[in-house]
């Protein structure tokens, strides 16, 4: 993840994650904070989406401090799934390997940006 070095330093802070496969960046402005979550999901292992699911329970209170603040999720996930794939890449659907994904979007009350076909939402 880049960064403008423009961006005044006090306005963003690094958070820490036990893999070099997500990055989680916070960015603050007058009224809220923005929780940027950028993610590397092998496409061989749900290890990722583990960690990320077991960090994000212990540090809740770190990512979305308050109501008014936001977090973002971003990333390769390497997951092929209907929802979010064109159905022309049907040969590459893996609902078993999906599944985890789709319930960390659910558990943490996640929508999608981008739907199936490119279309906007």
């Amino acid at each position: 993840m880049l960064i403008s070095t423009s961006l005044d330093t006090n306005l963003w802070k690094h958070i820490p994650f036990p893999s070099s496969d997500v990055t989680l960046l916070q960015l603050s402005g007058p009224y809220s904070k923005c929780t940027i979550v950028n993610i590397y999901n092998d496409c061989h292992s749900q290890s990722t989406l583990e960690t990320l699911d077991t960090f994000i329970e212990s540090n809740v209170a770190t990512l979305r401090p308050t109501i008014n603040d936001h977090v973002l999720w971003m990333g390769d996930f390497n997951r092929h799934h209907p929802l979010w794939e064109e159905m022309r890449h049907h040969h590459l659907f893996n609902y078993t390997a999906a599944n985890p994904l789709i319930d960390l979007i659910a558990n943490y009350g996640m929508i999608q940006l981008r739907c199936t076909g490119g279309e906007e939402p």
